[in-house]
């Protein structure tokens, strides 16, 4: 037998959840991810939830959807993960991207792009992703290029964007240095009288 919280042990009506407090909105939030089943009032829900400011309340609710998925929630979940500034948001968010990454080909695409962020965030993506095609491309050892937006320490890769910067500089530079071709060359070693000569 459960003996994990379920609405009857709550006893708090998913309608009361914005008057609660964030622990109670993150246990109510978390439940009515896959308890309600009415998909209408469960997608009301998660919009409510995904919005609400307490992040332990987003949290339990992005915790809530790691195993979850219907058509339509895609809607709502793309989005939220790209407003989302919290990680400890975003990791459950990856997790369930990579383990319904099948359902939705964006999915897929918001998975790697989550995988690309860094060492939690690819443990998240490779816990979602077993049992999935995604799994082979983000397996240990998989032959998978890093991202240049990484944001584990690379010297290497840090090096390389700084030189990428300094040439687009230098463009810029020389871009603005080149005479503009409606305008006639001035000559430097002319005198002053084949300067004027036409003038008279």
């Amino acid at each position: 037998m459960s003996t994990g919280p379920s609405i009857e042990h709550l006893g708090i009506p998913f309608t009361d959840v914005e008057r609660q407090p964030p622990n109670v909105q993150s246990k109510l939030l978390q439940l009515g991810a896959s308890a309600v089943q009415d998909l209408t009032e469960r997608q009301e829900l998660i919009i409510v939830g995904s919005n609400m400011p307490a992040v332990e309340a987003r949290e339990g609710l992005a915790n809530g959807l790691t195993q979850e998925f219907y058509e339509g929630l895609q809607d709502v979940t793309i989005s939220w993960a790209q407003t989302e500034n919290e990680q400890r948001v975003l990791l459950p968010l990856a997790e369930h991207f990579a383990r319904h990454s099948e359902e939705v080909p964006s999915y897929r695409d918001e998975a790697l792009t989550f995988f690309d962020r860094g060492t939690e965030f690819r443990e998240r993506v490779r816990v979602g992703a077993e049992g999935t095609a995604l799994y082979a491309e983000v397996r240990p050892g998989a032959d998978r290029l890093p991202s240049l937006f990484d944001d584990e320490t690379d010297p290497e890769r840090g090096a390389m964007i700084q030189r990428l910067q300094t040439v687009e500089e230098l463009k810029v530079l020389m871009l603005n240095a080149t005479p503009d071709p409606k305008f006639p060359k001035f000559n430097t070693s002319a005198s002053k009288n084949d300067v004027f000569a036409g003038c008279c």
